[in-house]
């Protein structure tokens, strides 16, 4: 049985991050799932324990599945704009950056034995890396990508104006899979030595650092709760909208990635006037719709795409939002 102490092993919560929007984009997930010897339950379990070769080379599967080399590291810089469970406490306590690099590197530390996080201080310069406990001799491309684009994002958003992309170093062992447009080449580097190292002014360390997702997950887990906010609903709905695709996705799936559990999330949504059902099916409804109208995708795609388990689910849904079939919907439009 895989053990947590073992740095062999790694948790499957990284592959929910990425699976939504690959199966968005036509990508099997089962099939990347079995290429790659990673049980099926590691999708509905985020804690399940999984060998992190095997999870890195089911990255590497995706992104080569869709034919899209910046796949990961695209849907790791979005993923920052709305947060990582594994990093909620971080966030929520931080008041400058160096306060939450260090959050980061006890957190991290806590919860996953196959990487090291650490923070070192020169006269000159702060670095930010991370190491990894065992020695990879296959192609880390993706995952690198999923690292860079992810912690650059988190300092831009987190930090503001103060963030200046030339004033860093980044290093990885391999930078082919950052998205273009993330970073001015000149300040990007390739070192086999590290899985990441970001160089950055020694002053950012002290500078006001706030992440949009923090006041969420303050007001999801303080007893008070503040649940009424609207920034707390609209992170929920964001959670949901990206995990649309996927059929199993349910109250209680929302729970673990916020890390609470479902009678707290099922108070604060009550507390709104709605309900998990409610906001998946009002989401579902405006994907739904603007695909059949703006897109040329056949009618059982969309419904697959957009989670129903069959044909004949999504086609009950879709008369029961319009009054109309999605066929007749479309038809109507574009011949009028």
């Amino acid at each position: 049985m895989p053990n947590k102490n073992d740095p062999k092993f790694t948790r499957s919560m990284l592959l929910h991050v990425f699976a939504t929007p690959f199966r968005e984009r036509g990508g099997d997930m089962q099939a990347v799932l079995a290429r790659n010897c990673i049980p099926p339950h590691a999708m509905s379990d985020p804690l399940c324990l999984v060998e992190a070769t095997s999870l890195y080379a089911a990255l590497e599967d995706m992104a080569a599945s869709i034919n899209d080399s910046y796949f990961c590291g695209s849907v790791a810089r979005d993923q920052a704009l709305v947060g990582a469970p594994t990093l909620s406490a971080a966030a929520t306590r931080a008041d400058t950056l160096g306060t939450f690099l260090l959050h980061v590197i006890d957190e991290i530390g806590r919860q996953f034995d196959n990487v090291i996080y650490a923070l070192q201080v020169t006269k000159n310069a702060a670095v930010f890396s991370i190491r990894r406990t065992r020695v990879l001799s296959q192609p880390t491309t993706q995952v690198d990508a999923v690292g860079i684009s992810f912690y650059v994002s988190v300092l831009r958003n987190g930090l503001g104006p103060v963030f200046d992309p030339l004033r860093i170093l980044v290093s990885a062992p391999s930078i082919e899979g950052v998205p273009p447009g993330l970073l001015p080449g000149q300040v990007l580097a390739r070192s086999p030595s590290v899985a990441l190292s970001i160089t950055f002014p020694l002053d950012w360390l002290f500078a006001p650092f706030h992440l949009p997702w923090a006041n969420a997950n303050n007001r999801i887990h303080s007893p008070e709760g503040a649940p009424d906010a609207p920034e707390t609903i609209e992170y929920f709905r964001e959670l949901i909208r990206r995990n649309l695709s996927d059929h199993d996705f349910n109250l209680g799936s929302l729970a673990k990635v916020c890390g609470t559990n479902r009678r707290r999330l099922q108070r604060i949504l009550a507390a709104n006037a709605t309900n998990f059902r409610a906001i998946q099916d009002q989401l579902r409804r405006s994907a739904c719709v603007d695909l059949v109208i703006r897109s040329n995708l056949p009618l059982k795609e969309i419904g697959w795409k957009m989670g129903f388990r069959s044909e004949a689910a999504f086609a009950r849904s879709y008369r029961r939002w319009t009054g109309q079939s999605a066929s007749e919907h479309r038809r109507r439009l574009r011949s009028g």
